[in-house]
């Protein structure tokens, strides 16, 4: 098994921005929009957490965190999600910006049980906002920890 980087990881260099990922369309005709072909959304979870950037939103105190923290350990290790939802193991990176490493050990000792902890999941308590640097520190991990297939 390979470890994978740390988010803030500097052996990997930030990669600009390709022209197709800065400008994403955002308005159609109607007639454009219904002729128009989308492919497939990815799931990380099937009918629950798609690729790409999901937030999960609730009242305090009703396990969003629990939630969360599960399914990404799921998916880091493959196998099931929810104890019913068959994944597809990849990397995931779980910003814990609320947490401390302390409180995250102790929930993912509750959560695994006794297994091993997935090496394909990242977990970070700080990030700075996206547009002060963020947004390259994820795509720096994420140009690190890239699969075939993801």
């Amino acid at each position: 098994m390979t470890d994978l980087p740390h988010l803030y990881s500097t052996h990997a260099e930030p990669q600009p921005l390709q022209p197709a990922q800065q400008r994403i369309r955002t308005a159609w005709t109607a007639d454009e929009l219904m002729a128009a072909e989308f492919p497939e959304p990815r799931w990380a979870v099937p009918g629950i957490i798609s690729e790409g950037v999901n937030l999960l939103a609730g009242p305090p105190k009703v396990g969003k965190s629990w939630l969360s923290l599960g399914l990404a350990l799921a998916v880091a290790a493959g196998g099931q999600a929810m104890d019913t939802v068959p994944v597809e193991g990849g990397p995931v990176l779980y910003l814990a910006l609320e947490d401390t490493p302390r409180r995250l050990q102790t929930r993912m000792r509750k959560i695994l049980g006794g297994e091993p902890a997935p090496v394909a999941l990242t977990l970070a308590t700080s990030c700075p906002p996206l547009p002060q640097g963020g947004n390259e520190a994820i795509a720096q991990w994420w140009s690190a920890t890239r699969t075939p297939g993801w």
